[in-house]
């Protein structure tokens, strides 16, 4: 399963993203069809955060670690999503200990 959110950049943004955030997890209930429905509950919250470019959604069939691939417009950008309103809904879906993430400069 691969799903991709894409915006467009405002004026004010950078023409190119300059951060990548990933983050890995296993969630803590239903499978992955019904947890591929209740992904787009919070797309619009993900979309609202400051600095958001895009979110590419990923499952691995055999291991069933859903992974989220986001581009943001800075590192701090990346770095305040962690803390963010979606995040924490995403970390109590989760199963405690399997979240992890990164943030990479581009």
């Amino acid at each position: 399963m691969v799903r991709k959110m894409t915006l467009d950049p405002t004026r004010t943004q950078p023409e190119m993203p300059g951060a990548l955030f990933t983050v890995k997890f296993r969630f803590r209930r239903f499978g992955p069809a019904v947890n591929k429905r209740l992904s787009l509950i919070p797309a619009p919250f993900i979309a609202a955060q400051p600095g958001f470019r895009s979110k590419t959604w990923m499952l691995g069939r055999e291991s069933g670690m859903f992974q989220g691939v986001y581009e943001w417009d800075t590192v701090p950008d990346a770095e305040a999503y962690w803390t963010s309103f979606p995040m924490r809904l995403m970390k109590r879906r989760a199963v405690p200990g399997s979240v992890v993430h990164e943030i990479e400069p581009v």
